[in-house]
């Protein structure tokens, strides 16, 4: 349950508008005070990122191999809750097995399916229920329905319903010989299609482009491995060509949401994190960064005049620098957070259109798992939104 209430952390509803689906949410960052000291917001950051068992911020910057989870679909004793709990799991095993992706790859993907293989209870008192299943692993390619590599595993749980047993089976799911052998065999061969499909993922990105769906050309592009030399370098030249298009595509926006930060703070004489963040996300050189820095600049001159007259004390230039560069390198950082969530929101996207099977629509992925996990992580540390309170 700490896994899992980490993966749902932030969690929004499941209903788009047209414009979301195709272009990623908007960049809507929220301020809210924490009511922990800064050592006691740090041990509680380090504990929910140990609980987690993942190192996120790797996940999503390596230049490895990635892959999208996929978690059985919810059927019986195999709720929602406990579906997304696999997928955590499973984002897990692939971590450990030097796999990146939080569900912001549109073509390839570890998915899981359970079938129930036996139950039974007791006849002791208290009774005990007993469930068994046995979980198969594919890696695939969505694109075609290609299966690369399989494994299958049995688990077996104990509880008081059938239910707290099915919890307790998934505990069992680790990473172990056959998944890694799977995983590697997996890799390789995804190493192999972007060896021999540049032309197809360049008309993927084409056509991403043409639908003005930029997050989904840059999933498209950050999923390429390093391993596959010239398609790499392919996505690398265009990966930051596409994100300026992005951010000049929102460029209009982010600068009216950071005018109503401004006035905001203002109001309230304090520095608002949040105006820093829409300024991150607005193209450097175009009119509307100019605007926006004057802005930033100006308020924050005079709110830290403000509370300097306040205290009785002088303005200090140097602490307005520092006050900046520690805002701007967090705005960055949750930039970076809000860009990978509009990726993985239109890699699920995307994932819906190639996928035929009817269940689909049933799966616990189907909740943009990976969007709420990026939302829900601490890494931006709860230092802007005050998560942990």
């Amino acid at each position: 349950m700490a896994l899992l209430g980490v993966a749902v952390a932030s969690c929004g509803g499941n209903s788009k508008s047209q414009e979301e689906s195709s272009q990623g949410v908007k960049f809507a960052p929220k301020e809210r005070e924490s009511k922990l000291t800064d050592a006691e917001r740090k041990a509680a950051i380090a504990e929910r990122k140990a609980a987690l068992q993942v190192n996120l911020e790797s996940m999503m910057s390596t230049n490895g191999v990635k892959l999208t989870v996929l978690p059985p679909t919810p059927n019986g004793d195999i709720t929602e809750e406990i579906s997304e709990q696999i997928g955590v799991k499973m984002l897990s095993i692939i971590a450990a097995n030097g796999i990146g992706g939080v569900n912001n790859v549109p073509d390839f993907a570890l998915a899981a399916t359970m079938n129930e293989t036996g139950r039974q209870t007791t006849g002791t008192a208290p009774q005990k229920c007993i469930v068994k299943y046995d979980i198969n692993y594919q890696v695939m390619n969505v694109l075609d329905g290609n299966v690369y590599a399989s494994t299958s595993e049995g688990i077996t749980g104990v509880g008081n319903t059938f239910e707290e047993a099915t919890r307790n089976a998934i505990n069992e799911i680790k990473s172990n010989a056959n998944l890694q052998s799977m995983l590697s065999t997996g890799s390789e061969r995804i190493i192999s299609w972007f060896n021999d499909n540049l032309p197809s993922l360049k008309n993927q990105v084409s056509g991403a482009m043409g639908d003005k769906n930029y997050a989904l050309a840059m999933a498209l592009l950050k999923s390429v491995p390093s391993q596959a030399e010239t398609a790499y370098k392919y996505a690398s030249e265009e990966y930051p060509k596409v994100l300026e298009t992005y951010k000049k595509e929102q460029a209009v926006t982010n600068l009216a949401a950071l005018k109503s930060a401004i006035a905001q703070g203002e109001q309230a004489n304090e520095i608002r994190q949040e105006a820093y963040n829409y300024l991150a996300m607005i193209p450097v050189g175009t009119r509307e960064y100019t605007q926006a820095e004057k802005l930033v600049e100006t308020y924050q001159t005079n709110v830290l005049k403000k509370q300097a007259e306040a205290q009785k004390r002088k303005y200090d230039k140097e602490e307005a620098e520092r006050v900046q560069k520690e805002k701007m390198e967090l705005a960055q950082l949750d930039a970076d957070r809000q860009i990978a969530i509009a990726e993985a929101r239109a890699s699920e996207q995307a994932m819906r259109l190639h996928m035929r099977e009817k269940d689909d629509s049933k799966r616990g992925f189907w909740g943009n798992l990976g969007a709420r996990i990026i939302s829900g992580m601490d890494y931006v540390g709860d230092k802007i939104s005050g998560n942990i309170e």
